[in-house]
C-alpha cells in the first residue's frame, strides 16, 4: 500500500507513475511508484542505476513510450535542481543528465 505523498507527479505511462513529493513527516522522497489501473494496486517497480535527487515541485513526462523523463524541482535545502533524470520502463534503469 502506499502512503499519502505530498506532491509528487504522477505521470500516464502504460502504468501509470509516481515520482517524489514528501512523506507525513515532510521528508523528501525520490521512491518510484506504479499504478496498475486494471487490479487498482500499487507497486514499486525495480530501479537500478543511481536514483534521482529527493525533491518537491519537479516536472515529469512520458518520452518516446518508454522513459519517464523527470526535470527540476527543489531539493532538500530548497536548492533548485538542474539535472533531468530518465527511467527506462523497460530495463527499470535509471539515467541521469545535466540540462
Amino acid at each position: 500500500e502506499l502512503e499519502a505523498l505530498g506532491t509528487p507527479t504522477l505521470t500516464l505511462t502504460p502504468t501509470q507513475l509516481t515520482l517524489g513529493g514528501s512523506d507525513a513527516e515532510g521528508e523528501l522522497l525520490n521512491d518510484l511508484h506504479s499504478f496498475d489501473t486494471i487490479a487498482e494496486s500499487w507497486s514499486k517497480p525495480a530501479a537500478l542505476g543511481e536514483l534521482p535527487t529527493p525533491r518537491t515541485g519537479h516536472g515529469a513526462c512520458f518520452v518516446a513510450e518508454r522513459y519517464l523523463v523527470v526535470y527540476g524541482g527543489t531539493d532538500v535545502d530548497g536548492k533548485v535542481i538542474d539535472t533531468a533524470s530518465a527511467y527506462d520502463i523497460v530495463s527499470g534503469q535509471w539515467h541521469e543528465g545535466r540540462a
